[in-house]
């Protein structure tokens, strides 16, 4: 009984340890995408994503002051796209092809569910 509960404390206690937010995920798995895409350096993967952990974490706020409304969410979230996009790609100081830009602006709008 003893090993049992010192095993449940031990579980309680390293829990949040290893815990990330939805923004945090969010911003790790487009990280990869867009580093795969563009061949981000160490330097610019960490630059995309603290830009990416704000974009969530700013969109998580508006769904939860506009979850009653989906169309004024769905155009703050419109509003908010092309300033964080632009962000991420102007973050990368090398001139991707029109082809590539486009290729990654199209991930990051699809990643960024609005509902």
């Amino acid at each position: 009984m003893k090993k049992l509960f010192l095993l449940f404390l031990g579980l309680i206690i390293t829990a949040p340890i290893d815990a990330q937010t939805k923004a945090e995920i969010f911003a790790k798995e487009n990280t990869e995408k867009l580093s795969e895409i563009l061949g981000l350096t160490e330097t610019e993967n960490v630059q995309v994503y603290y830009i990416l952990v704000e974009k969530e974490t700013e969109f998580n706020l508006l769904r939860n002051k506009y979850k009653d409304d989906k169309d004024t969410l769905r155009g703050e979230i419109q509003k908010l796209n092309p300033i964080y996009n632009s962000t991420v790609i102007s973050s990368t100081p090398k001139a991707p092809t029109l082809n590539v830009l486009s290729l990654a602006k199209s991930c990051l709008l699809s990643t960024s569910a609005v509902v």
